[in-house]
C-alpha cells in the first residue's frame, strides 16, 4: 500500500478495516487508491473472497504446528521417506517452495546450446533455464490451444513432436522435456497416462530425461480416473504413484496440493543427479526449518491417504464453472480441478488493449464486490496467438459451493456490464520482468 487515505488509516486503526472491505465500496475504493489501481497488490487480508492464487503460502493461519519437540524431530527425520512412499521416487530433497527444486533442477541441467521441451510451462518453470542460456520449446498437443473444444486432456505432449525435434537436432540437445501437470497455461487440463507413458519411453529409447512439475498433479489423477479408460476403480495415490513412475524425477510446490504454508520437493530416480541436485541445494540452501519440515510431514501424511479436501475443490471449481458457463461467461472447456479461467477476448470488444481490459475488469470485479481474482499467467506462444484468460483460483480447503454460488452471481453480473467498465491507463511500470506485476494505473 502507498500513502493510504484517511479513511483507510482511521479503520485500520479500530482494527475495522478487513471486516470495512467486506460491506463497504467507500473502503474497497480506498484500498485501490493505495495500491494505484493495481489489484494484484491487494493482501488476502484485504479481500471479501480471495481467488488469486491456490497457493496456501499467502493465506494465514493454513496449517497447525505438531506439538512436542519429539514428535517434531521424528517427523523432521521422516518427510523424504514419506515423500517417497506417495510418490515412488527414491531420492527426494525438500526444499522451501517448489520454484527453489526447479532452480536447482535447472542449474544443474539446463545451458546454453541445449533445449527443454514442454507442454506450457508455468512462468518460473520455463524461466530458470531460459536465465541459464537454455531455450525452452513448448511441443503441445493442437487441443491446447481450443479454449472451448472438449478434448479430455489438453495438456499432453505432441509425441510426434518431439520425435521430430531428435530427428532434426539429436536427443544430445534436450536438456531434460518438462511435463507440467494440470497445465495453468491451457486453463488447468490435464495430461492422460498414456501420454506420460508413451513421452518418457521414447525419450528413455533415446537418453533423454523426463522431469514432471508435479503441482497440481493430484487433481491431474482425479481427471485421469474420470476420463482415461481403466481408472475408473482406482485410488488417487495409485495413479499418482503410477504417473510417477513414467519420468526420471520431478519438482514439486506442496502448496497447492496440500492445506500448508510452505514447501517444495526436488526428487529423482537416479542416484547421480541426486547427489548433484544436492551440491546446487547446498550452494542456494533448502529454506526450511525442522519445525517446517515437521508441519510438512504432518500435513501430507494425512493427505496423501485422503481424498477429501481433493474432492471438495474439485467439486467447488465444477459448481462456479457450471454456474458462470450458464450465465453466458466465456469460461474455458471442459472444466479444471482447482481453478476456473475466463476467455477474455470479448473484453477486447469493451476495451481496446492499451486500456487494459483484465486489469480494468479486475478492479471493477473488486470495487463492486471484493472479490480478487488474476490474469492468468501466458506463455510466449499463447501471447502471439493472442489468448486472454483471467483464473479464479481456489484454495485447497478453502470456500464452500454458497460461496462459489456468491462468486458466480457478481462476476457473471458484471461480464453482462462488461461494456460499462472504465479503462484503466498505465502510469508507471518498473523496468524489470515483474514490471506487469508491480505497475500503478489510473482510472479513466
Amino acid at each position: 500500500m502507498d500513502k493510504p487515505g484517511a479513511l483507510f488509516l482511521r479503520l485500520h486503526r479500530l482494527g475495522l478495516m478487513r471486516l470495512a472491505v467486506r460491506f463497504s465500496r467507500a473502503a474497497r475504493r480506498e484500498v485501490l487508491n493505495g495500491v494505484h489501481g493495481n489489484t494484484h497488490l491487494i493482501t488476502n487480508q484485504l479481500a471479501r473472497v480471495d481467488l488469486v492464487t491456490d497457493s496456501l503460502m499467502h493465506l494465514p493461519g493454513t496449517a497447525r504446528f505438531p506439538s512436542g519437540k519429539g514428535r517434531r524431530e521424528s517427523d523432521f527425520m521422516s518427510l523424504g521417506a514419506l515423500f517417497q512412499e506417495g510418490y515412488g521416487y527414491e531420492h527426494v530433497l525438500p526444499a522451501a517452495q517448489g520454484r527453489t527444486a526447479e532452480l536447482v533442477l535447472a542449474s544443474t541441467l539446463a545451458a546454453p546450446g541445449k533445449v527443454v521441451l514442454h507442454n506450457l510451462l508455468f512462468p518460473t518453470t520455463r524461466l530458470h533455464p531460459e536465465v541459464l542460456g537454455a531455450e525452452p520449446r513448448a511441443i503441445p498437443v493442437a487441443e491446447a490451444h481450443d479454449l472451448h473444444g472438449d478434448h479430455p486432456f489438453k495438456g499432453n505432449l505432441d509425441l510426434e513432436a518431439l520425435k521430430a525435434f531428435v530427428r532434426d537436432h539429436g536427443a544430445d540437445r534436450i536438456a531434460y522435456v518438462m511435463v507440467e501437470t494440470s497445465v495453468n497455461a491451457v486453463g488447468g487440463h490435464p495430461v492422460s497416462m498414456q501420454n506420460i507413458r508413451e513421452v518418457h519411453q521414447y525419450a528413455r529409447s533415446v537418453g533423454a530425461l523426463v522431469f514432471i512439475d508435479a503441482c497440481r498433479l493430484r487433481e491431474n489423477a482425479w481427471f485421469i480416473r474420470e476420463r482415461e479408460p481403466g481408472y475408473a476403480q482406482r485410488s488417487i495415490a495409485d495413479i499418482v504413484r503410477e504417473f510417477c513412475s513414467h519420468s526420471d524425477g520431478c519438482t514439486m510446490s506442496a502448496t497447492k496440493d496440500f492445506p500448508v504454508d510452505v514447501g517444495g520437493f526436488l526428487a529423482t530416480r537416479r542416484e547421480d543427479l541426486h547427489f548433484k541436485f544436492q551440491d546446487r541445494l547446498m550452494l542456494v540452501g533448502e529454506g526450511l526449518s525442522v519445525d517446517a519440515k515437521a508441519r510438512l510431514y504432518s500435513v501430507l501424511r494425512k493427505s496423501l491417504r485422503s481424498e477429501k479436501l481433493l474432492r471438495r475443490r474439485v467439486r467447488n471449481a465444477r459448481e462456479l464453472w457450471t454456474r458462470l458457463k450458464a450465465a453466458g461467461v466465456p469460461v474455458v472447456s471442459p472444466p479444471a480441478g482447482y481453478a476456473v479461467f475466463i476467455d477474455t477476448a470479448g473484453l477486447l470488444g469493451c476495451l481496446p488493449k492499451d486500456r487494459h481490459p483484465e486489469r480494468a475488469f479486475l478492479y471493477q470485479l473488486y470495487l463492486e464486490s471484493g472479490i480478487l481474482a488474476a490474469e492468468n499467467m501466458l506463455t510466449p506462444e499463447q501471447e502471439a496467438k493472442g489468448v486472454r484468460m483471467i483464473r479464479l483460483a481456489i484454495p485447497l480447503g478453502h470456500y464452500n459451493p454458497g460461496t462459489m454460488k456468491w462468486v458466480a452471481g457478481r462476476v457473471a453480473d458484471l461480464w453482462s456490464r462488461r461494456r460499462e467498465i472504465p479503462g484503466l491507463k498505465q502510469t508507471r511500470r518498473p523496468d524489470c520482468r515483474t514490471g506487469d506485476y508491480l505497475a500503478e494505473y489510473e482510472r479513466l
